[in-house]
Parts: structure tokens; sequence; C-alpha cells
């Protein structure tokens, strides 16, 4: 194997490592809204509920008036109340991390 591939598989590893061990501290959660769903499907905003320590997220898609009126909790567990729900995600951008 070439030394580059070496490389990037000991950091995919250290990565999967730090996101195993990460308790996502709710100093480290952040909730930003992303209005790129609306007008395809959607009229309501998604929210990303971000922990900037290991990258890990998830998307909240809100279809109703009645799940936008819920407030989105730092926790990247399910939330009650909101239906459409994608756990387990993972950043792909710096900027998605920066407070």
């Amino acid at each position: 194997m070439s030394e580059i591939l070496e490389m990037w598989k000991r950091h995919e590893n250290e990565i999967d490592q730090l996101r195993k061990r990460c308790k996502h501290l709710k100093k480290d959660i952040i909730i930003k809204k992303d209005h790129s769903c609306v007008g395809r499907g959607s009229i309501y905003p998604s929210i990303h509920v971000i922990c900037t320590n290991c990258g890990t997220k998830k998307i909240m898609f809100r279809q109703s008036e009645k799940e936008y009126k819920i407030k989105p909790l730092k926790t990247l567990k399910h939330q009650r109340g909101i239906q459409d729900q994608r756990l387990g995600c993972y950043v792909k951008w710096d900027w998605e991390l920066k407070k």
C-alpha cells in the first residue's frame, strides 16, 4: 500500500476512535438552521445539531406547524415530536464546526 493510503487509513481510524469516546457535552453542541431544503419539499428550514468536538451531527426536518414550534434540544439522540430525523451523520465542511 502507498504511504498516502496508509496515512488516510490511520487518520480515519483516529476519527472513528474519537467519535466512539466522545461524550457530546452540551458546551460542545451547536444548533444551526439550514435553509437549503426550503422549496424542495419543505416549507421550514432543517435543523442541524452538531458536536463541534467530534463532528457528529443530527438533521431534523420539520414538516408541520406543530413540529416547527418544538424547540430543538442539544442532544444527538432522537428528539420526541419531530418525525423525520437523520441520526449518526457527520460534518463534511470545516465551517460547520465553527461556533
